[in-house]
């Protein structure tokens, strides 16, 4: 019994001899290194690299200047290497829209910083007040939805 495409097919029947011969070939069944390698460095920097450094973002106020080196590396080497050829500004934001959108998320941590930490204040005031406060009770709702 052979296991084709997730498939059991009879062993040494004439219709598997002919299915393998004549009709699977018509599957382009090769992947190239190349689309392995596109693939683990886009999962590595979409699920790993670009989480790392929200921390970052979240949590340290005017820190654009410092992302510079990393932006640059993103737009110079890791898109390059990723569309095989430079790219132009308004190509790179195209690239850092969100995939719904049409883009690859691959996000301009330049341009990020200041929203993710506009959020995490907005989000996390009433609580830093109650804090503050020593409070032993969480904020009020309408706290936290004004925020």
């Amino acid at each position: 019994m052979w296991y084709i495409l997730g498939v059991s097919w009879p062993g040494d029947s004439e219709l598997s001899r002919f299915l393998w011969t004549c009709y699977l070939p018509c599957f382009n069944l090769q992947v190239s290194l190349q689309d392995i390698l596109f693939g683990i460095i886009f999962i590595t920097f979409t699920f790993g690299l670009r989480h790392g450094w929200t921390y970052f973002l979240r949590t340290l106020p005017d820190i654009t200047d410092l992302l510079e080196p990393l932006e640059c590396a993103i737009s110079d080497v890791l898109i390059p290497a990723l569309v095989e050829h430079q790219v132009a500004e308004t190509e790179r934001d195209l690239l850092a829209l969100p995939v719904r959108m049409g883009g690859l998320g691959l996000v301009n941590p330049v341009n990020q910083s200041r929203q993710e930490y506009e959020a995490s204040i907005k989000a996390t005031g009433p609580l830093v007040k109650q804090i503050a406060k020593q409070a032993a009770e969480p904020p009020n709702d309408e706290d936290v939805t004004g925020a």
